[in-house]
């Protein structure tokens, strides 16, 4: 049996959550079935790399970004008449261009699995047996916790397009991919019927509990470009 894994970013254990997460998971894939990496970017985590049959490191490829205000408010309003995928979704098409012609070329392989929702457009390109896609966030899920908070009538109207539109993509992911891999039993709520649940662990032997403190903190580290990190800060600080 051979598997393929494919990902927009490095699975390395010393960058952020998403990153930590794969890196388990892609070695512990690899120590069950010969699994090839493809990539953007490339691959700090020498454990990954000798882990894995193979490294394919594409060029990164930066995020979508606007010179303006007004130019990402005519991009938002676009997509939202124009589109049919989620915002989350059109965001990354960049990269998934770029992965588009390696998952393409790949050799026939029993299973091929992509990270990140924002991929799964490519599980029909791959020439496998299963697909399997792995969901670090749910969009629709992301969009329904955002919509609360909107700012103005303009953005809440933006994000009900946006939650049906990915609503309509998630379920149509479920009937197109063998598997879907949801993070929390919250997550795969959202994903009725098609998905299993690989829940975030620690890695005790790297990270040794201290002492509970007498008085109570509380420490979050995050990436707070990522809306949701933000809003669970409570005021984005």
């Amino acid at each position: 049996m051979r598997a393929a894994w494919v990902t927009a970013e490095p699975p390395d254990r010393r960058l952020g959550g998403g990153n930590i997460r794969q890196s388990y998971l892609l070695e512990a894939l690899a120590g069950e079935v010969e699994t090839d990496l493809v990539m953007l970017g490339p691959l700090g985590d020498e454990t990954v790399r000798r882990a894995v049959a193979s490294v394919t490191e594409l060029p990164p490829v930066p995020p979508m970004q606007w010179r303006t205000r007004l130019g990402r408010r005519a991009h938002d309003l676009v997509h939202a008449v124009a589109s049919r995928l989620p915002h989350e979704v059109v965001l990354e098409r960049a990269r998934r261009r770029a992965l588009a012609g390696p998952v393409r070329t790949l050799p026939e392989v029993d299973l091929v699995y992509l990270e990140h929702a924002y991929l799964a457009p490519l599980a029909r390109l791959a020439p496998a047996s299963r697909r399997v896609v792995g969901f670090q966030t749910v969009p629709s899920r992301n969009i329904e916790l955002a919509l609360p908070f909107a700012p103005g009538r303009r953005q809440r109207w933006l994000l009900a397009r946006d939650l049906a539109k990915a609503r309509r993509f998630e379920a149509g992911l479920c009937r197109a991919a063998d598997l879907v891999v949801a993070v929390s039993d919250e997550d795969a709520a959202c994903l009725p019927g098609c998905a299993a649940v690989l829940p975030n662990g620690v890695d005790l032997d790297h990270y040794v509990p201290s002492p509970v403190p007498s008085a109570p903190n509380v420490v979050m580290t995050a990436t707070f470009a990522f809306a949701p990190n933000a809003d669970g800060t409570g005021d984005g600080t």
